[in-house]
């Protein structure tokens, strides 16, 4: 059943792994929550959803070769718990504007590093 798929918030996933926290943990049962029932609910957020599974895997895999790593997924989980809080509050539409900018936040960090190697 795809309304309970365990996978896909990959970035969130690997920092809260990063972080020692379970699969289970409350951060990531709440933003797979939210991607099944409020943003694959609309073409706007299906097609976020889809973008984030496509980019998402090669942006874990560069963090985790960057020295900083540590920073990026503690500044990760940072704007993780931002958007949790803007969820249960239902601010759905700063719960999606600050997963863009978590995703912006980490390319930029990746850019940089490209641009010093």
């Amino acid at each position: 059943s795809s309304s309970n798929e365990k996978g896909g918030c990959f970035l969130t996933s690997a920092c809260t792994e990063y972080l020692g926290l379970p699969d289970d943990c409350e951060e990531l049962t709440v933003l797979r929550n939210f991607r099944d029932s409020v943003l694959k609910t609309t073409s706007e957020g299906k097609a976020l959803v889809e973008e984030y599974y496509c980019i998402a895997p090669d942006l874990v895999n560069k963090i985790n070769a960057l020295m900083q790593k540590d920073e990026i997924y503690k500044n990760i989980y940072k704007q993780i718990t931002e958007c949790i809080e803007a969820i249960g509050e239902n601010k759905n539409d700063l719960a999606v504007q600050l997963y863009k900018s978590m995703v912006e936040y980490v390319t930029a960090e990746i850019e940089k590093s490209d641009g010093n190697a």
